[in-house]
């Protein structure tokens, strides 16, 4: 007892060094928007948009509609968003530390504004502000913490054409730059002198062109769809090993069967990637069905699922999702983490 206590003053007083933490793959990805928080990589397979433009740029080309938006998500834990982009910003100060860690649990935040344009076979988006953010823990008498905190803006360019046939295609251009804090320390190194010094920002940029190929066969009541997308291939400025981003492929398939009443489209996204042990699985099934301005979603992946609600209006657009996720803490546990996202958003 007397040695455990000693040990316990002695990593009080004189720390531990900082260690790098990887961001959750969900972080990094080449999809965002509401629609993606509760459809996941499915929305890959899906003809749907998340915010303004698809998932997957294969779709684009179909687009017909003409239409401007401006929409928002909130994630779990928006009380510390002002705390999280400090930290992003290398802004953090003793009382920001204190606010974000003082409850000693596991948390996730995720918060997004974006502007966006939509026409026939072309769309653009602009992220101005995407804040994440993460923490576990481990240890109640000496808490050790991972963190990892990101501020992102992101611009996105999508256009396609038909190729004939039962062909087209789609090309996603698309820009990040963040801000990102990474780290596995201990409570009392963060509250000493000096302790800032562990939320020390590094920044990242990057650049990627993601192509995607869609067959559309014709005299099919299921209305199959087929698709190749490449996701993350591109240039990046500065790699970090906290940062796991690399080319992935998704191949997919989904069916929309003709309704009396409604619209119903049922997608399977495969993905194939060297990180895949990192991410939920390589495969993902998920699904909506939309009937006048409501519309009901939801995905099933290994180690994650999710359920949504929306009402998507002529002119506003109103949702809710819940999300289940198994995640590494870290230290070698698994944790389970229950999120919820609040959806506001306005179409002209």
């Amino acid at each position: 007892m007397r040695l455990s206590k000693t040990l316990v003053i002695f990593l009080a007083i004189f720390g531990v060094a900082a260690q790098a933490y990887e961001a959750r793959p969900h972080f990094l990805s080449s999809m965002s928007g509401f629609m993606a928080m509760g459809l996941r990589q499915s929305c890959y397979a899906i003809d749907i948009s998340s915010n303004t433009l698809p998932c997957n740029p294969a779709f684009i080309a179909k687009e017909k509609s003409r239409r401007f938006t401006a929409s928002m998500y909130l994630g779990n834990n928006v009380s510390y968003l002002k705390e999280a982009t400090d930290l992003s910003r290398g802004q953090a100060n003793e009382d920001t530390i204190k606010k974000l860690f003082q409850r000693h649990e596991d948390d996730e935040l995720q918060t997004q504004i974006e502007l966006g344009h939509i026409q026939e076979k072309f769309g653009w988006s602009v992220t101005p502000i995407q804040v994440n953010y993460s923490t576990t823990f481990r240890n109640q008498v000496l808490p050790q913490i991972s963190l990892y905190a990101s501020l992102e803006e992101a611009a996105k360019v999508q256009f396609g054409s038909y190729l004939g046939e039962d062909w087209s295609f789609g090309i996603q251009l698309r820009y990040t730059q963040r801000r990102f804090v990474t780290s596995q320390f201990y409570l009392t190194d963060a509250l000493v002198p000096g302790g800032s010094d562990l939320f020390e920002p590094r920044k990242q940029s990057a650049f990627f062109v993601e192509p995607a190929v869609l067959y559309t066969p014709d005299d099919n009541y299921l209305n199959p769809e087929f698709t190749v997308f490449v996701a993350n291939a591109g240039y990046i400025d500065k790699a970090y090993s906290e940062l796991r981003i690399n080319p992935e492929y998704h191949f997919t398939v989904s069916i929309n069967p003709e309704m009396v009443y409604g619209r119903y489209s049922l997608g399977l996204d495969m993905n194939f990637n060297k990180d895949i042990q990192h991410n939920s699985g390589p495969l993902t099934l998920g699904g909506f069905y939309e009937y006048g301005i409501l519309r009901l979603f939801g995905s099933v992946a290994r180690d994650e699922n999710g359920i949504g609600f929306g009402v998507f209006n002529t002119w506003w657009n109103l949702g809710i999702v819940n999300k289940n996720e198994v995640v590494d803490n870290s230290f070698g546990n698994w944790i389970s983490l229950q999120k919820t996202y609040l959806f506001l958003g306005i179409e002209i």
